[in-house]
């Protein structure tokens, strides 16, 4: 749990990075259980195992949540897995290990198995665990590496810091983590600034790990490990004399080898002999089975060739069948094509017809229009001249009937006025005296009611301090109230000054309105003559521009008729001239209809223009018309058309009138070029607006047209377009002048509506303070009247105050009570009778006033309106006064409508024989067409018969390919198998019954053979063969016996030689290397022999080298510390060193060689082993002083509480 626990804060801490979480885990471990190597395996395992398999777990869940899967079903697979899969992983395991021992222990493994992950964790838990604590421990060589990983806790809190602090700079968008994982593999100081030492030393250090390694893993070298008292010093004679053999020659392996493979070779060839007599005994019945096996073959090739056979008349049939119908498919193509040519000729004659149709119709319809227009024009004459007529005859008359009325309603108002003026005074005198019986009434009504208080009173309070102090308590209330009421008045007072002010300024602001429409009545009038006078000059130029148009559309469209039919005509007869694409006008249509106008007017006579790919093109179509005297038409090649057109405004008031077509992207440069420049807007003034803005030409939905810049002039001049120039200047500048007039009477007639409007208002507004006046004057009055009753009350209760209390009114009292009471009564009547006279008066006074607002001044204001009206239309029609001039030019327009309605017949005409003509022509495609339709309909058919035959063959090609599939199944066969059935001359059905039947009988016998070896034949060729081989492998092997046997004999005695040899060199260098380290002394080396095993040894025993070396037993040394001459002692031991002298090794490793011996030996030893250390390594353990002396490195090793430190 504790380790779970704190392997899960780390993941928590630093992430997923499986491999540097196991690289903390174990430094984690080292820190916790110091110098202990299996602890900190356990402890990594555990904890990167745990974490590992519950990631492992989670992505599970999460995989199984993603697909849908219930948690519960995951869960429960999950630990069903778990459970088994541990058991099954600890069993493998186990069986892997106890069978596997040796080969997982070696360093270098196998191809299949090795324990090299084994060996790396126990490697990095005696890293960790034994010298972790040293090395990154506080003053260890690696220290900084656990303070790294607290800097490296503590480097993104600046960061998460300034990001609460200034949230705008993204400072939590620094990943501190990648950030000092990715500087660890810079190794900018190094590879910059010492990159010559970089590269020597760390490919020096690479190559001397490697070649030490090499040295220490080869086979070639031999190696002598001398651990102290053990192996060669304390080995016995017969092993060191094995030692020595082997320094010295080879064995006898290779015979042991030779005998060995003979021995196999024998063994195999017993068994070879048993088995090739058991298949002798199959053959029999195998060569029946195939008899049988042979005949079945046979009835199998002759159904399936019959059914290739059959396949085969069948495949040809289809092919006849679809040749035929290929035959007629293509006779019916041809004339299919036939129709198709002569379709398009018909539909060219068609689209030919329709477009003199349509030019018919267009020119009707623009007679047509033009008819409308003079129709128009001459109703608005007859108008005119009846109007004439009728002003000329009645002039004056309406215009003196309404200023007739008006006259006897201004005297209706002012007799109105007259009587207010004489009614208002009496009424104002019959409201004052109203007010002031009122103000009397409620005062006596006040002293008359403070009476009767009083009276009642007597009897209510029993001391008069009770009763004074309820009166004081009632003069304050009142009093307050009576000054509250006091303030309410003065409020009143200046409300009712405000409105008196107001009613001054209000009439101050009708007399400037009514100043300001006389003002515009008059200057409407002069811009309605100014207006009157250019329109007439206009109707006079449009009516020039008209005639110069007829004249010019005729010629126009002659021309570009002809041209247009010219290149129709060029580009289908003339198959290399491609790129011809036709006119503008036929190549895009108009996203809404409500932009044709515009689009139109725009485009002009570019419409007509011919859209061609190049210059070339258009020159090769110009040379043929030109030629041939055709019309004329103007080309636009797309890879001569570079528009530069000015940026478009992004607005809703201009939209590009572009946007609004649609077309082919290749044409995009002819549409910019004619429309690109061309913004559509919503009105006039709009688009001048836009045109002085942004440089661009602007149109109206109506077609009104605004240019960024005028015409054009010079070179070559039509006459008649020069003077359609003109008159169009002259007219735009009329219409510029009409629109400004207009623009000013638009403006006055808007300042007049909102004059007149304001007048309303302001007399609307006078009326309100009228009658808030009235009824301020009301509120005062009857404040007054309120404020003197609240004074009498205050009086009388002073008074009663000042007064005794008695239980009873005085006299005096009782008598005011009597006399206030008649007083009431009378002025009550008295009032009555002055509120009766008062409405009387006011409702005279009301009748009066409703009808001078409602009736009479209304009535006089559109008696104005009107007369203002017929003075515009009197000022507006006053060019049209010459009655004659508008005679004769309605005489010339009726000539011209029925010279119109004369070309309009003959153009319907023309257009009823076109429409025959297409009638005729459509019948006849339609009837081709017709024809068409069930070719393509045989076609149809005939192609899915097609479809059919090809399936029908590739299904009888499955068949065939599945026959011989099976042929080739059936192996090689017999002879007889392509005659014994397949030649039989029966009848289909009868020759596949037979066949069957006589196959159904043979695969019933072969039934009894299903036990036979069918590989009995193969398996004894192989035996005989392998026979064959091993017993010319044997005989190659007895040669070599012999010549091993000769070669045995002379190596024997080449090893006697060099066994002796050796003896010699190893004596002789033992007995070097004993007097460098017992210079005293003497030793020697003693062969001993088989004879002088029971027998002490003697000096006797240099004499035994000639005795034969097989009798040699052992090697033993013969030593004598103190003299050189006298008897040495034979001691059990070898010295190393005279080996090294003559077959040296390059590393040797000795432990605690000096252990027994004294400290001159010691010392000698070191020095010998300083000598020989010029050509080899020498490892030496010591626990005296004397090697450290000699020595060029050394290292102390400390053992303590079973751990062990250097």
């Amino acid at each position: 749990m504790a380790i779970g626990a704190t392997v899960t804060h780390v993941f928590v801490w630093y992430g997923k990075d499986i491999v540097e979480i196991i690289m903390k885990y174990r430094m984690i471990g080292a820190a916790m259980i110091p110098g202990n190597p299996q602890a900190n395996m356990y402890f990594t395992l555990y904890g990167f195992n745990t974490l590992d398999q519950a990631r492992g777990l989670i992505d599970d869940l999460k995989m199984g949540q993603y697909t849908k899967l219930p948690p519960r079903v995951t869960f429960t697979i999950q630990s069903l897995g778990s459970i088994i899969g541990g058991l099954l992983n600890y069993v493998i395991i186990k069986t892997i290990i106890s069978s596997r021992r040796e080969i997982l222990l070696q360093v270098q493994g196998t191809n299949i198995w090795s324990g090299q992950q084994v060996q790396s964790f126990n490697s990095n838990a005696i890293s960790w665990g034994a010298l972790g604590s040293i090395i990154y421990a506080p003053g260890g060589r690696y220290a900084i590496v656990p303070f790294g990983i607290l800097i490296g806790l503590a480097v993104p809190i600046p960061f998460w810091l300034i990001h609460k602090r200034w949230p705008k700079i993204n400072a939590d968008k620094v990943v501190t983590p990648i950030l000092c994982w990715t500087l660890g593999y810079l190794n900018v100081g190094i590879n910059s600034s010492v990159f010559t030492t970089f590269m020597k030393y760390n490919f020096l250090l690479s190559a001397a790990l490697d070649g030490g390694t090499q040295v220490m893993t080869s086979r070639a070298g031999h190696w002598y490990v001398v651990p102290l008292d053990e192996s060669l010093p304390g080995s016995p004679d017969p092993q060191s004399y094995a030692t020595l053999r082997t320094a010295s020659c080879g064995s006898l392996r290779i015979m042991a080898d030779t005998d060995s493979k003979r021995e196999r070779i024998n063994e195999l060839l017993d068994y070879i002999e048993t088995r090739l007599a058991e298949l002798e005994e199959e053959k029999e019945e195998l060569k029946e089975f195939q008899e049988k096996d042979k005949e079945r073959r046979c009835l199998e090739y002759a159904l399936y060739q019959r059914e290739l056979e059959e396949v085969g008349e069948a495949l040809v049939e289809i092919e006849d069948d679809r040749r035929a119908d290929v035959h007629g498919a293509n006779v019916r193509r041809e004339q299919y094509n036939a129709r198709e040519k002569e379709i398009q000729d018909l539909e060219k004659a068609i689209a030919d017809a329709r477009h003199s149709l349509e030019t018919v119709a267009q020119t009707r319809r623009d007679s047509q229009h033009e008819l409308t227009d003079f129709v128009r024009t001459r109703t608005e004459l007859e108008c005119i001249v009846e109007d004439l007529r009728a002003a000329k005859q009645n002039a004056g008359g309406g215009r003196d009937e309404l200023e007739a009325e008006l006259i006897k309603v201004e005297s209706q108002v002012a007799e109105k006025e007259e009587q207010l003026a004489e009614l208002l005074p009496e009424y104002e005198e019959q409201r004052s005296l109203e007010a002031s019986e009122k103000k009397l009434l409620d005062s006596a009504n006040a002293r008359l009611s403070a009476l009767f208080s009083k009276q009642g009173r007597a009897s209510k309070f029993r001391t008069k301090s009770e009763r004074d102090a309820y009166l004081r308590h009632e003069i304050n209330s009142v009093s307050a109230y009576r000054e509250n009421q006091a303030q309410v008045l003065e409020s009143t007072k200046e409300d009712l000054v405000r409105v008196a002010q107001d009613q001054t300024e209000i009439d101050r602001a009708i007399t400037h309105v009514q100043d300001r429409l006389e003002e515009g009545r008059t200057k409407m009038k002069e811009l309605a003559e100014k207006i009157n006078a250019l329109k007439e000059k206009q109707r006079e130029l449009t009516e020039s521009r008209k005639d110069h148009w007829r004249e010019d559309t005729k010629l126009d469209s002659l021309d570009t008729s002809q041209g247009l039919r010219a290149v129709d005509s060029i580009a289908e007869r003339y198959s290399n001239i491609p790129g011809v694409y036709g006119p503008l006008y036929r190549l895009f249509e108009v996203a809404d209809p409500k932009f044709n106008t515009a689009v139109e007017q725009t485009a002009g006579n570019s419409l007509f223009h011919v859209v061609v790919d190049s210059d070339n093109t258009a020159s090769k179509v110009l040379d043929v018309m030109i030629r041939e005297k055709h019309g004329r038409v103007t080309f636009m090649p797309l890879n001569r058309l570079k528009p530069k057109n000015p940026p478009m405004p992004n607005s809703d008031d201009a939209e590009p009138l572009i946007d609004k077509l649609n077309f082919d992207p290749k044409f995009e440069p002819a549409f910019q070029q004619v429309f690109g420049k061309t913004c559509v807007c919503r009105d006039l003034t709009i688009a001048a607006a836009y045109v002085k803005s942004h440089g661009i030409n602007t149109i109206t939905l109506d077609g009104d047209k605004v240019d960024r810049k005028g015409a054009l002039t010079g070179g070559y001049h039509d006459e008649v377009k020069v003077a359609i120039t003109k008159v169009e200047q002259e007219i735009t500048k009329i219409n510029g002048q009409i629109t400004i007039a207009t623009g000013q009477q638009n403006q006055i007639r808007d300042g007049r509506d909102r004059f007149v409007e304001e007048n309303a208002n302001l007399n609307n507004r006078k009326e309100k303070l009228n009658e808030m006046a009235v009824r301020l004057e009301r509120e005062v009055e009857e404040l007054e009247t309120e404020i003197t009753g609240l004074d009498t009350k205050i009086a009388g209760c002073e008074q009663e105050v000042r007064t005794p209390m008695s239980n009873s009114l005085t006299g005096e009292e009782e008598q005011q009570i009597v006399s206030l009471g008649k007083e009431v009564e009378r002025r009550r009547k008295s009032m009555m009778e002055s509120v009766k006279r008062k409405a009387e008066l006011e409702g005279r006074k009301n009748m009066i006033e409703i009808e001078l607002k409602e009736r009479l001044r209304r009535r006089k204001e559109e008696i104005k309106f009107k007369l203002d009206a017929m003075e515009e239309r009197e000022v507006d029609s006053s060019s049209t006064d010459d009655l004659e001039s508008r005679t004769r030019e309605l005489k010339a327009l009726n000539q011209s409508i029925a010279s119109l309605n004369k070309k309009i017949a003959g153009v319907e005409k023309e257009g009823e024989e076109l429409t025959s003509e297409v009638q005729e022509l459509r019948k006849k495609l339609e009837k081709i067409q017709g024809q068409q339709t069930e070719d393509s309909r045989a076609m149809s058919k005939q192609q899915k018969t097609a479809e059919r035959y090809i399936a029908k063959r590739r299904m009888l090609l499955t068949r065939k390919d599945e026959c011989n599939r099976s042929i080739r199944d059936l192996g090689v066969l017999p002879e007889e198998a392509f005659e014994k059935y397949v030649n039989e001359k029966l009848e289909r059905v009868s020759v596949f019954s037979s066949i069957n039947l006589k196959s159904e009988s043979t695969n019933s016998r072969l039934k009894k053979f299903a036990h036979v070896n069918k590989k009995a034949f193969e398996q004894y060729t192989n035996f005989t063969k392998q026979r064959d081989q091993l017993l010319e492998r044997r005989e190659e092997l007895d040669k070599s016996a012999s010549s091993i046997e000769e070669l045995v004999q002379v190596l024997d005695q080449r090893k006697d030689e060099a066994i002796e040899r050796t003896f010699k060199q190893v004596a002789s260098n033992f007995e070097e290397v004993f007097e460098k380290l017992v210079p005293a002394g003497r030793g020697r080396l003693i062969i001993q022999k088989r004879v002088d095993q029971d027998e002490d040894m003697d000096d006797d025993a240099e004499e035994t080298q000639q005795s034969a070396v097989d009798n040699y037993t052992g090697v033993s040394i013969k030593v004598s510390f103190n003299s050189k001459v006298d008897e040495g002692l034979r001691i059990q031991q070898l010295s190393v060193f005279a080996i090294q002298k003559c077959d040296p090794a390059p590393f040797y490793l000795f432990d605690e060689i000096d252990a027994n011996l004294d400290a001159q030996y010691r010392t000698a030893v070191a020095s010998m082993i300083q000598s020989l250390s010029s050509t080899a390594q020498f490892i030496t353990t010591t626990f005296r002083p004397e090697m450290l002396v000699t020595a060029d490195k050394f290292y102390g090793v400390l053992f303590n509480n079973q751990r062990t430190m250097r």
